[in-house]
């Protein structure tokens, strides 16, 4: 998920926050938990989505169904977004809230795209050698595309490393236009 400046201002001013606190897991938890249930629930969508409601009303709602169920940090949270009108940016949020505590637990999320699923022990030496690279702990997301006919794409962090057969004619044909 692309995450604006603004979602990534939030997210940061929360997690530092969280981080004096020493409760960062706890928020990491709480607000993933929140952003999962605004997913799948879509009366629960609705009702923090709607601009119409107002904030003091969503503060009622989120105070009387989850009461002690979240820490105050989470509840300012959402406050504060309830208040500035910007619930759009929970999802973005999380997702850079997600970040910081993945950097900060020395794990780099990356996307491994192959052609057929591949054999657990090359995924393992993949990681391995990613590790090594990255001085981190890479976690794959595996996506399989047939469309690749052979190969594998890795995307981490900015970084595209592009093995696959697709890519490999697309330069060689690119190499004899020109």
């Amino acid at each position: 998920m692309k995450k604006g400046a603004l979602a990534i201002r939030y997210a940061q001013a929360l997690f530092d926050a969280a981080e004096e606190q020493g409760v960062t897991a706890e928020i990491y938890d709480e607000l993933n938990v929140l952003s999962s249930e605004l997913e799948s629930n879509s009366g629960f969508r609705q009702l923090i989505m709607d601009r119409s409601l107002g904030a003091q009303r969503k503060k009622d709602f989120i105070n009387s169904t989850l009461g002690d169920h979240i820490s105050s940090l989470t509840r300012n949270f959402f406050y504060i977004i309830f208040d500035k009108n910007r619930e759009y940016l929970i999802p973005e949020a999380t997702a850079a809230l997600n970040d910081l505590w993945q950097d900060k637990q020395g794990i780099m999320p990356a996307q491994l795209i192959t052609a057929k699923a591949i054999n657990p022990e090359l995924e393992t030496q993949l990681v391995a050698a990613l590790k090594k690279a990255f001085a981190k702990e890479v976690v794959f997301e595996h996506e399989v595309d047939p469309s690749l006919l052979g190969g594998a794409i890795v995307n981490i962090d900015d970084l595209t490393i592009d093995g696959s057969l697709k890519g490999r004619l697309h330069h060689m044909r690119e190499a004899l236009t020109k």
